[in-house]
């Protein structure tokens, strides 16, 4: 009896992995015997197309890469022969297969295949064969990604789009198209992924001439500029100071054509300057004439979320406001000193970028700041902030320089009535160090104003 179960079970697992739909072999083998008669004959076989599926992918045997569907094996094989290539394609449209079809998120689909081979007249037959809808077709991992996106990043794409313009004069009005959530021109997410890192390049002339609107912007108000800034890290990391000097010369040229795009606001209210990545695109965006204390609608600067090279660099420019307060009553210290507070970091491109004690004890020592104006929302004076720092030796130097140099006013107090000492008492800090924090004390300061404040601090044995 259980032998009878077992055979009528095996029998029942045969019949149906005789349904189960898989790559198709024998369509593959008609391919790389180059037999393209075979191939449409076999297409048109309705038994043996109920049992593969002609949108899966290839399991990257007989030397082919794996991934593949039957469609892009024969772009790869057929490429150069358009007229059989044809045929292949009739064929498999006929016999239920997608053009958009992807078995993997790393799979590009057959049109997007074509570009990165430089297929220009696969593409012109792809497109003449679907419309110009196919087009619109994207990645599953870069949503809202079409045609002209890939073709941008393509290593030879004068080249093709010359190509592509001479056969299909249409073409160029697609140039411009948005997709995506966020409404993006292909031209937006060339400058932003940093396309011409080793050359310093955009191409201005040649995009501007084959129609491309440099003062596009997407649904948040962006513009191109602010998505090069965003991009600058990639543009400018690794370019030559040839590359960089050529690729600041294409931008005022861009400038010259589009000159609202270098004042131009998004829906926040920022410029172009509160997204640069790399410090000398601020400066080169300063040098135009862009303005560096422009707020955006919280009322805050480019400097107070910037890296912190890029901050070095607006912050060195003559006149820049250290006293400047937001919507929340924040300087640019009290900001920093808040994020420090909250153990703020922020990756960049791999790279941990976060602002340290040491880059805002460096600002405290700029002579041209008053040292007991009185920043943020809880009137915290440069040595408020120290105070309730790591308190390491960078920041015992700075309070001795604060009190011996600057002569900061040790009585003033905050919004809750502390003054600098009663915040290094409260400081968790100087119970790990009580050394270090008695040298600040009463090395630094005056017995007078010890006496004057009562030494609150009780210092751990």
């Amino acid at each position: 009896m259980l032998h009878c179960e077992w055979v009528c079970s095996h029998i029942h697992f045969l019949l149906q992995r005789k349904t189960i739909q898989m790559f198709p072999l024998a369509l593959r083998k008609h391919l790389l015997n180059r037999n393209a008669n075979a191939f449409v004959k076999l297409c048109q076989k309705e038994s043996y197309l109920r049992r593969v599926d002609l949108n899966e992918s290839d399991t990257g045997e007989e030397g082919l890469p794996d991934g593949l569907t039957i469609m892009h094996i024969a772009i790869d094989i057929y490429h150069s022969d358009i007229p059989t290539l044809q045929r292949i394609v009739r064929a498999l449209m006929d016999a239920g297969f997608d053009p958009l079809a992807r078995p993997s998120s790393d799979v590009h689909i057959p049109l997007i295949h074509c570009v990165y081979r430089e297929y220009s007249k696969v593409i012109v037959m792809l497109i003449d064969k679907f419309g110009f809808d196919y087009l619109g077709a994207s990645l599953p991992a870069h949503a809202g990604v079409g045609f002209f996106h890939h073709i941008f990043r393509c290593r030879n794409s004068r080249a093709l789009l010359s190509h592509l313009f001479q056969s299909l004069p249409h073409l160029k009005e697609c140039v411009n198209d948005r997709w995506g959530d966020l409404y993006k021109t292909p031209i937006m997410v060339l400058v932003q992924n940093g396309i011409g890192a080793t050359s310093g390049t955009i191409l201005f002339d040649y995009y501007n001439s084959i129609g491309v609107d440099f003062s596009a912007i997407d649904r948040k108000g962006k513009s191109v500029l602010m998505y090069a800034c965003g991009g600058s890290y990639y543009s400018l990391q690794n370019a030559t100071p040839i590359g960089i000097a050529s690729y600041f010369r294409e931008w005022k040229d861009c400038f010259q054509c589009y000159p609202r795009i270098l004042h131009q606001r998004d829906n926040s209210g920022r410029t172009a300057l509160f997204y640069c990545q790399h410090a000398s695109f601020a400066a080169f965006l300063i040098r135009e004439g862009i303005d560096a204390m422009h707020s955006d609608r919280q009322g805050r600067l480019a400097t107070y979320d910037c890296l912190p090279d890029v901050r070095e660099e607006i912050v060195s420019i003559p006149g820049y406001n250290f006293t400047h307060r937001d919507r929340r009553g924040h300087t640019l210290f009290s900001w920093l000193f808040q994020k420090l507070k909250r153990g703020y970091q922020r990756r960049h491109h791999g790279v941990r970028q976060e602002t340290s004690w040491e880059e805002l004890f460096a600002y405290f020592q700029l002579d041209e700041l008053d040292a007991d104006f009185q920043h943020g929302p809880y009137q915290y004076t440069m040595l408020h902030m120290a105070a309730q720092s790591s308190l390491d030796d960078e920041a015992q130097r700075t309070i001795q320089y604060l009190l011996n140099v600057k002569r900061c006013n040790p009585f003033l107090k905050d919004t809750v009535g502390y003054t600098w000492i009663e915040l290094l008492a409260s400081n968790s800090m100087y119970t790990v160090s009580p050394t270090l924090v008695r040298s600040v004390v009463y090395s630094s300061i005056r017995s007078q104003v010890a006496i004057h404040c009562g030494l609150p601090v009780r210092f751990a044995s």
